[in-house]
């Protein structure tokens, strides 16, 4: 029987959440917040976020 209901719990590992307290305390600047999946595709193909060198992606 499926669920009509949709599920909107969101499970992170500690690795997700180490980098949001990081995101969090300004240490991954310029990221300030999550990116969408378009967003963080683009960061992986150019290895650039918001015009600056992101090598970390």
């Amino acid at each position: 029987m499926t669920s009509s209901k949709r599920n909107k719990t969101l499970y992170i590992d500690t690795e997700a959440l180490s980098t949001l307290a990081l995101v969090q305390e300004g240490l991954l600047a310029p990221v300030t917040r999550l990116m969408g999946r378009q967003e963080a595709e683009e960061v992986d193909r150019t290895r650039q976020y918001r015009g600056l060198p992101f090598p970390f992606s």
